[in-house]
């Protein structure tokens, strides 16, 4: 497993890939992300956060992302990389005490299925935590 954490552009990001290094193709990146509040400092960010999984097929982004799933900010990230537009509604999770918004995701590439997506009934800030169950994709 190698492991990365850094600030860019007013976000924190954590990464971590798991499986062989020779087949590339066949490892997962896991990525989790704070964003910004501001559209055009996101919008930089999500660039950065494309640069970053690049051509990884197998990947999951989960993070307060601070926008919608479908939010136009976040086509750029979809097209350049393996991830896609979630299936289903994210659930609300903020502000934590009345969730009225679903701006925090967990997003992953279409070989990755999520089974089920829900908040965590634990307000220890503004946002609720988001859990998925996943499935990975079954190697050969």
């Amino acid at each position: 497993m190698k492991c990365a954490t850094t600030r860019c552009l007013g976000a924190f990001l954590a990464a971590a890939r798991y499986g062989p290094v020779s087949a590339k193709t066949r490892r997962l990146s896991s990525w989790i992300a704070h964003l910004s509040l501001g559209p055009a400092a996101r919008r930089r960010q999500f660039d950065f956060l494309a640069e970053l999984i690049g051509t990884h097929e197998n990947v999951v982004l989960m993070g307060d992302l601070n926008c919608p799933a479908h939010s136009r900010e976040l086509t750029p990230l979809f097209r350049r990389t393996a991830l896609v537009p979630p299936q289903a509604a994210a659930p609300a999770t903020f502000p934590s005490w009345q969730p009225r918004r679903a701006i925090d995701h967990i997003l992953t590439s279409s070989s990755i299925q999520i089974e089920r997506l829900w908040t965590l009934p634990h307000p220890v800030s503004d946002h609720l935590p988001l859990a998925a169950r996943i499935k990975l994709p079954v190697v050969p």
